[in-house]
């Protein structure tokens, strides 16, 4: 028998997976009940919480009708004993019951309020890890898309002079390459510093949510406060990888710009 009951069980289980497997198409319940909107359910999620809902008032009304009924059969019982200590254990277990009941709700939202509710978290799509300006603000766009177009133009001309000296030039040449180079990573350091101040920003963000979603405290079972926590951490580590990118940048451009301070030395000496 209870072989039967639990394969039926895995059966709804199953089938309730396939009416539902298609987002956002709502399903009309064949037999509905109160708790849920306009009779249909987008998910299993909303039909199991509605499903909670009525078992919780179906419940509370069958203690009450069994207070009453044990009522009557223990007033209409005069002089038998034993029907009145059976009347008298009925309402003592429908009281039960209801404290049962309504305790283990009081209980888990006193520890968590989202312990009583039932979400199901909407799957994002995997996206492009490339350079994404969510996080920037429009100067901030601005300046890093200003800052990338010029350093286009100075690669160019890194590109054409370095193709000159390919095989030796003039330093006056080896001078104006350096310069290009020069230039360029300096749009380079401006957009780490750009991207720096975005994640930054991203960061803030992220915290803010963190903060908003644990309240209290970080429950380690709830969905919500685990995607929380790992957003917040992700951000962070792709903000320690953006001031470490800056500060690489940073010694590429001393670098360069002791290479062409050590040729326009050298320029001055020759003369």
């Amino acid at each position: 028998m209870n072989k039967g009951i639990l394969i039926t069980f895995l059966i709804f289980i199953a089938l309730t997976g396939v009416v539902f497997a298609e987002e956002d198409q709502p399903y009309r319940l064949i037999v509905p009940f109160d708790g849920t909107s306009n009779q249909e359910v987008a998910n299993p999620v909303e039909y199991i919480f509605a499903f909670y809902n009525f078992a919780l008032g179906a419940g509370g009304l069958a203690a009450v009708a069994i207070i009453v009924f044990a009522g009557l059969k223990w007033t209409t019982s005069a002089g038998n004993v034993s029907a009145q200590s059976e009347a008298k254990d009925m309402i003592l277990n429908a009281i039960l019951g209801i404290v049962m009941l309504l305790g283990s709700i009081l209980i888990l939202r006193t520890i968590d309020p989202k312990l009583t509710t039932l979400e199901l978290e909407t799957l994002k799509p995997v996206l492009d890890p490339a350079f994404n300006f969510s996080a920037y603000n429009e100067d901030m766009r601005k300046a890093w898309t200003a800052a990338n177009q010029s350093k286009t133009i100075q690669n160019a001309e890194r590109d054409r002079l370095a193709e000159e000296c390919k095989n030796g030039c003039p330093i006056d040449k080896q001078i104006a390459l350096y310069r290009a180079i020069v230039a360029g990573q300096k749009d380079v350091v401006t957009k780490a510093a750009i991207d720096v101040q975005a994640e930054e920003r991203a960061v803030a963000d992220k915290q803010k949510a963190y903060d908003k979603q644990i309240g209290s405290f970080y429950n380690p079972y709830s969905q919500g406060d685990v995607d929380a926590k790992n957003n917040l951490e992700y951000e962070k580590q792709q903000l320690a990888a953006a001031r470490a990118k800056l500060t690489y940048e940073q010694n590429a451009l001393s670098g360069y710009q002791a290479q062409l301070a050590a040729l326009e030395k050298q320029k001055a000496t020759a003369k």
